[in-house]
């Protein structure tokens, strides 16, 4: 029987560590037992997994052993293995090659054991399915680090068991804080990481409202991850409820097509700053006062234009002109506040 680890290992380090001296045993499917924190942790087994993987293991063998605990009783627990075992099952087999552990005494041992062994098979923590997983993972160490007593900074000492950044583990760990379709959503790419996180701190009806609208604007045309932003920063900031999906949209709208054209006022303020133009300043503030009324319009966003390209030909060059006409300028921005 192999030996395990007496003491706590790191995580990132604990696959690497565990003793396999011995050689594998076959045991028999009926007599393995999985780990009821398997599928919370690394993910369902679902049967296209499965069913791929045992087209593998027809093809090409089954290399290797899965890592099992001896229950003393007939029995073995595995810690490391368990869409093996199903694979196995799949194809009708009825034993699989098996490294035997003496079941740790202490639950915090086994608790990293059955991290440290399923992290290292896949290579690394970012290597989980679905970013839930990697969430899932970091708290269970969080939990499991109370029950050995830590008492220090979790946030680093987690980034060191799992060799990441405190950055990583902050953003992964947010995502226990959202909605079942806010998690759907960022594992089919609709919504980013980043932005998911962002809306964790948002109560979980908020979060879905927005993704409803996330959803509706798509279909125009994919909104960017600053789109995104902008539409979480308008519950989070702005303090607009997203209630009326309708209404919240419109809201995100007018919003866009006010700053476009508040953007197009600026630049428009460091043009007339260089000088030049016989145009008078009654003839710009003329065009620019016909659209200031109804600044949500796109109207007002294609006079501007009109004004930059004219002041592009023909500059302002009195300095007088340039101040009255700047003056304007700052009134609409005003209007578009």
């Amino acid at each position: 029987m192999a030996r395990m680890l007496k003491n706590t290992t790191q995580i990132k380090d604990l696959g690497t560590k565990i003793q396999q001296d011995n050689i594998p045993k076959m045991i028999k499917l009926d007599k393995l037992l999985e780990h009821e924190d398997n599928e919370y942790l690394f993910g369902e087994n679902d049967e296209d997994t499965i069913k791929n993987l045992a087209e593998g293991i027809k093809k090409d063998g089954f290399n290797g052993a899965i890592l099992v605990w001896d229950m003393k009783n007939g029995t073995y627990m595995i810690f490391s293995g368990h869409r093996r075992k199903r694979a196995m099952e799949y194809l009708g087999r009825d034993a699989i090659s098996c490294f035997v552990y003496k079941y740790p005494e202490s639950e915090t041992e086994r608790r990293r054991l059955l991290l440290g062994a399923n992290i290292y098979t896949r290579g690394s923590i970012d290597a989980a399915i679905r970013h839930i997983y990697i969430a899932r993972q970091i708290n269970y160490l969080r939990e499991t680090l109370k029950m050995e007593g830590f008492t220090g900074n979790y946030k680093k000492r987690l980034a060191e068991e799992f060799g990441t950044s405190e950055s990583k583990i902050q953003r992964y760990e947010s995502l226990l804080n959202c909605s079942e379709r806010l998690l759907k959503a960022e594992d089919e790419g609709i919504i980013p990481m980043a932005q998911a996180s962002s809306m964790s701190v948002l109560s979980l009806a908020d979060q879905d409202r927005i993704l409803d609208a996330v959803i509706k604007l798509n279909s125009s045309g994919a909104l960017s991850r600053q789109e995104i932003q902008n539409l979480i920063n308008m519950v989070k900031l702005d303090h607009i409820s997203p209630e009326d999906t309708e209404a919240f949209i419109e809201e995100y709208r007018r919003q866009v097509k006010s700053t476009k054209a508040a953007d197009l006022v600026n630049d428009i303020m460091g043009k007339v700053s260089a000088g030049g133009s016989d145009t008078t300043v009654q003839q710009e503030e003329g065009e620019i006062e016909k659209r200031t009324k109804r600044t949500i319009y796109e109207g007002m966003i294609d006079e501007l234009l009109k004004i930059e390209n004219r002041l592009k030909k023909r500059p302002l060059k009195d300095k007088d002109q340039v101040r009255e006409l700047k003056a304007r300028l700052e009134a609409v921005l005003q209007l578009l506040d």
